[in-house]
């Protein structure tokens, strides 16, 4: 089929304590979502520790798995691969883009920001107006690992003017709000060997279209969709709770490339 390429991926997670802990239980986000611009050919899940594992779906359709161990234990561990069909990044609209148009916590602009997207603002297409944009994100930020964590809102990230893709996609996403143009977080993987990345959706004549600030692109192929959001906090990678005072720690492994 013209326009069809194939990505192989695998996506490991590790999650370890310390000391022994119990009633572990755990969500995860770590399946392709089957959808107009990819599907999956392949796809091998294996669990390791769980006494179960059940899958689902989010409240935004996204695959879910759940599960965990109920009597002592250290690390429990988890592992999808496959093989994903892809075609150009391009969604139809099919639910009322409202929600993706109010800003949450994680993303209001505050006074800097709005001045900010002043001094950016052009004119021309729709889709020229957000590309230029998601440029000028990329060039205002410096990635900087550890300086954020998952709970970094956008104001904070753009005041300090570093942090990773999480907040890349945020600060996009507030100033993308104060257009009124519906837009939506996502996570996925992309082409490469590391960790899972962040990116955004945006709502151009009724058709999602992918942004990716982290790396000054508009998407067509490689970016590998798990899950979308109103922000970060709707859709993590990873959700869990445990019984014990133990130190936590999450060790993810992503590889994906083109066959």
């Amino acid at each position: 089929m013209l326009g069809t390429k194939r990505f192989v991926f695998s996506y490991q997670n590790l999650i370890s304590t310390d000391v022994d802990v119990t009633k572990h239980y755990m969500l995860m986000r770590c399946l392709p979502v089957d959808c107009e611009f990819q599907s999956l050919e392949e796809l091998d899940i294996r669990s390791y520790g769980f006494d179960s594992l059940t899958s689902g779906r989010d409240s935004f359709g996204a695959s879910i798995l759940y599960g965990g161990k109920l009597g002592p234990h250290q690390s429990l561990m988890w592992h999808s691969s496959g093989i994903i069909k892809q075609t150009p990044y391009e969604l139809k609209l099919t639910e009322n883009p409202f929600i993706y148009t109010v800003p949450t916590e994680m993303t209001f602009a505050t006074a800097p920001m709005k001045e900010f997207l002043q001094e950016h603002r052009t004119k021309g297409s729709l889709l020229h107006q957000v590309t230029v944009l998601n440029h000028a994100v990329h060039e205002y930020f410096t990635y900087t690992p550890m300086s954020t964590n998952i709970n970094t809102k956008a104001s904070e990230a753009f005041m300090l003017q570093k942090g990773v893709c999480e907040d890349y996609s945020q600060v996009f996403m507030a100033l993308l709000r104060q257009m009124k143009i519906p837009c939506r977080y996502v996570n996925g993987l992309i082409s490469g060997d590391g960790q899972t990345h962040a990116w955004v959706e945006v709502l151009i004549d009724d058709r999602w279209f992918g942004f990716d600030p982290t790396n000054d692109n508009v998407i067509d192929y490689g970016y590998i969709k798990l899950s979308h959001g109103r922000d970060a906090s709707d859709c993590p990678v990873v959700r869990g709770i445990f019984t014990g005072n133990a130190t936590q720690k999450m060790t993810v492994h992503v590889c994906c490339g083109k066959l």
